[in-house]
């Protein structure tokens, strides 16, 4: 799976959940839990060189949405 679309799974993951909340700040706190969910794996400190690229990545990708 590319960076992006594990960005775009992460965000629709959220934005599904919060959706049916009827929060009207759903996309921006959609972005703001996938951003935190990868937070957490990067600094979870058991990432070699190549994964720890892969979630910088996904990472961008997020706060591209």
């Amino acid at each position: 799976m590319t960076p992006k679309e594990k960005a775009e799974q992460l965000f629709y993951y959220y934005y599904n959940e919060l959706k049916e909340h009827k929060d009207i700040y759903y996309i921006k706190t959609s972005k703001q839990c996938a951003l935190i969910a990868v937070d957490e794996i990067l600094n979870a400190h058991l990432l070699d060189l190549d994964e720890k690229q892969y979630w910088q990545e996904v990472r961008i990708e997020i706060e591209n949405l």
